[in-house]
């Protein structure tokens, strides 16, 4: 079984400047439907994460330049 992750970089990231915010918000929606506290704290700071490392982890992946 391939992780989350992982999925959602091979079936919708195309890339660098192409990271959609939908799972990250989708991820807050359940975190907050389960009733954990700090749902909407953890999912930005995924999104902040994500920001500022799939970029760059994806051209180390691909070889491509780095922007």
């Amino acid at each position: 079984m391939k992780p989350i992750f992982s999925t959602f970089l091979h079936t919708e990231y195309g890339g660098p400047g192409t990271l959609s915010v939908v799972p990250f918000i989708d991820m807050a929606d359940t975190l907050n439907e389960q009733g954990l506290p700090g749902g909407p704290q953890a999912a930005r700071a995924a999104i902040k994460w994500a920001q500022n490392h799939v970029d760059k982890d994806w051209n180390e992946w691909t070889g491509g330049d780095e922007s």
